[in-house]
């Protein structure tokens, strides 16, 4: 066998040759041509030409490191009908490729193996999207491996147009009133291209059934082929639902969709109270509604969806994202201190947003704004990136024009800091505060008899052999989680079935305190321009808090709310001891 003498700059090079060699011979750029043909340039399937040579060649990107190229789609929900279109002339000659390959770095003295091709969705390069690669195991010449496999020819597909919409909801909802239970089991046992066939089939099976959800959208239907990613959270609720419904015989299951208005036959689901509506637009968070007759009554279901990746330590979804400060327009509700705040520090916290940008405008452009003018959008688009992460934390520029400078001290975070830990010490604030995280109040909002409501997060993804994940949905029923608060708050016990206490609030307090570890934007140690704060009942940390701007800094900083660990842990063990109410009296 030949000892491996070549440098890391050879080795590169043999597999540029080869990647390129590769392209001429499958024909890569008559591919790309032929699925053109008929398309306008703003097609959804438009594909940049490409060279068979000049395209091809090292990819440095640390997860898409390799040997090929990426072709550039014009829509990023249509990437998977070019890579298809390559394996089909691709498949043809794999054969001939791994030879000739091996061939070739046997010539050049690279001892390795070269692997089969895999035609498959790796999340890590795609993002759920088809790719193509051939991997090939490289040696020292001690015959240890050298390193990890490496892509000696990969060929992947962006998006230029990334597509507004997020079809998961929909495709839960389809999968719902189809009744339709996915064997991912059974899926993930078949071949790489046998898998991927049959996940297509799916999703244009789940599209032409639509019309099954009431109040469905074209423009999400029209997001849903190809994306594997949202169907696999689909399917990990759709299926703990289905499960429950067809173990209990429900019957005559129908599915709304709510998004910007509801059905008018469901429409007094919906709710109403001025107290409430004030405070959050959606009090009533339902993004599906599952109608079903169980023992001659007939129920309905609100599915508040969410969605999380399947790998350990993945962080949840957020449970409410509202905005801090602000009086309100049009549908936008006012922020949460100016709702709780009185006049005085609503006018404080005006005032500091005010002087500090002012403050951190005169920074960056060395002079006073001209306030007549939009000088807040000027000073957004002139901190772009690590130059807005240091004038939020009051660190050195980082700008050729700044780098001798020093942003102010985020004084306008600081007074929401301030605003915000004196609202707080209220309890029936804290308490508000809870109940727009988790809709605890929900059943009494609604008013309506077997209306029962849950928040539930689909939990799923694609692993990197393009296997589907399609974990048990996390659910969590309004009755359950309204007792769980009733004891929190009334300083009640919960007990276990067996004896003893699960949880004993009978000494309850209510804090709110800087989040363990972190510090906050204004704080000579902040590093994020963030404020960070945990909620405590006891010793029990309930929710994690951000504040921060989503975006522009001429909207408001938004609250962004998670449900700690620990919490999450809790409340599963107390479903083990109390979870046979509300609808799951019903669907046990």
């Amino acid at each position: 066998m030949p000892i491996l003498t070549q440098s890391a700059n050879f080795r590169d090079n043999v597999l540029i040759e080869l990647a390129q060699w590769t392209a001429e011979q499958v024909d890569i750029a008559n591919v790309v041509a032929r699925n053109n043909r008929s398309l306008s340039a703003g097609d959804g399937k438009y594909t940049n030409p490409v060279d068979n040579k000049e395209s091809f060649g090292q990819l440095k990107s640390p997860d898409k490191a390799g040997y090929g190229t990426k072709l550039i789609v014009q829509e990023d929900t249509k990437r998977d009908n070019i890579i298809r279109n390559v394996w089909n002339a691709l498949s043809l000659k794999q054969d001939e490729i791994i030879k000739h390959y091996k061939e070739t770095l046997q010539e050049n003295e690279i001892k390795a193996d070269v692997l089969d091709f895999e035609y498959t969705r790796d999340a890590s390069i795609t993002s759920g999207a088809l790719c193509i690669k051939l991997n090939i195991q490289f040696y020292r010449a001690d015959d240890e491996p050298l390193g990890k496999v490496t892509r000696g020819f990969l060929i992947y597909a962006k998006g230029l147009r990334q597509t507004k919409g997020d079809p998961h909801e929909l495709m839960a909802g389809i999968l719902i009133a189809m009744q339709k239970k996915i064997n991912v089991r059974g899926i993930n046992a078949k071949t790489l291209v046998k898998r991927n066939d049959e996940l297509d089939k799916l999703c244009e099976e789940i599209y032409d059934h639509r019309a099954d959800v009431d109040g469905y959208k074209q423009k999400e239907a029209d997001l849903i082929e190809g994306d594997i990613v949202n169907l696999a959270k689909a399917i990990s609720i759709s299926n703990y639902v289905n499960d429950l419904l067809i173990r209990n015989n429900a019957k005559k299951v129908k599915v709304y969709q709510t998004g910007a208005s509801w059905a008018k036959s469901i429409s007094k689901f919906k709710g109403s109270d001025k107290s409430k509506d004030s405070v959050i637009k959606s009090y009533n968070s339902s993004d599906l509604i599952v109608k079903f007759d169980l023992k001659g009554a007939t129920h309905h279901w609100g599915l508040s969806l969410k969605k999380k990746g399947f790998r350990v330590n993945e962080s949840d979804p957020t449970l409410l994202n509202k905005p801090v400060v602000g009086e309100g327009k049009g549908k936008q509700t006012a922020g949460f201190l100016n709702l709780k705040g009185s006049q005085k520090q609503k006018t404080e916290l005006l005032e500091a947003e005010n002087e500090f940008f002012e403050a951190v405008y005169e920074t960056r452009y060395g002079r006073a704004p001209n306030l007549t003018t939009n000088w807040k959008k000027q000073l957004n688009d002139g901190l772009a990136d690590n130059e807005k992460k240091a004038a939020l934390t009051g660190r050195r520029g980082t700008l050729r024009e700044t780098r001798d400078k020093v942003y102010p001290r985020n004084t306008f975070f600081e007074k929401i800091d301030e605003v915000f830990r004196d609202i707080m010490k209220e309890p029936k604030n804290f308490k508000d505060f809870l109940d727009l995280c988790f809709r605890i109040d929900i059943d009494d909002y609604v008013n309506q008899e077997n209306f029962h409501f849950s928040l539930i997060t689909g939990i799923g993804g694609l692993d990197a052999q393009g296997k589907l994940v399609a974990q048990k949905a996390d659910e969590k029923s309004s009755a359950f989680i309204k007792q769980i608060f009733t004891y929190m708050f009334q300083g009640g016990k919960i007990a276990k079935s067996k004896g003893g206490s699960l949880a004993n609030f009978s000494n309850n307090t209510f804090k709110l305190e800087t989040t363990k570890g972190k510090a906050q934007a204004f704080e000579s140690r902040g590093m994020v321009p963030k404020l960070f704060y945990t909620m405590f009942i006891s010793s029990l940390e309930l929710v994690n808090i951000e504040v921060r701007y989503k975006g522009t800094i001429t909207a408001n900083p938004q609250f962004q709310v998670f449900i700690t660990r620990r919490f999450s842990r809790f409340l599963t063990n107390a479903k083990r001891e109390m979870g046979a109410m509300g609808i799951h009296a019903y669907l046990r």
